[in-house]
């Protein structure tokens, strides 16, 4: 299983991407699925390791018999949600990006105000990049 997109992935993060991936994956409002919480625990115990599917999965779901569709379904939803805190780390490292996906909202919500001053700060950002 080296080349698990799951494994290759949590792997590559170091120990303060996977403090603050777990912070995200308990929020309510970036994960909904105790599921995915569990997966995410299991590989942090195992510290990335999967040895064994099965295994992992009668780790999430105690009570089932192991399903590959199930746990491919399980693994992706966790890529999924890892790859969506990269994302949101990488938006929150760039400002400028935030203000050109929230210029549009202002604007569909008629903020005008708050949308002018939204497009002076991003020519701003824009001004200073080298």
């Amino acid at each position: 299983m080296s080349d698990n997109k799951l494994l290759s992935l949590f792997n590559a993060l170091d120990g303060i991407e996977k403090r603050e991936c777990s912070n995200y994956l308990n929020s309510p409002y970036f994960n909904q699925r105790d599921d995915v919480r569990q997966l995410w625990a299991v590989l942090l115990k195992n510290k990335g390791q999967m040895p064994d599917p099965e295994v992992l999965f009668r780790e999430v779901y105690p009570e089932a018999v192991f399903d590959t569709a199930r746990w491919h379904h399980l693994q992706s939803f966790l890529v999924a949600r890892i790859e969506g805190f990269l994302a949101q780390r990488a938006a929150e490292q760039f400002p400028l990006w935030q203000d050109l996906q929230l210029a549009p909202v202002y604007r569909k919500k008629k903020l005008d105000k708050p949308l002018q001053y939204l497009l002076q700060r991003a020519g701003n950002q824009l001004g200073n990049i080298p």
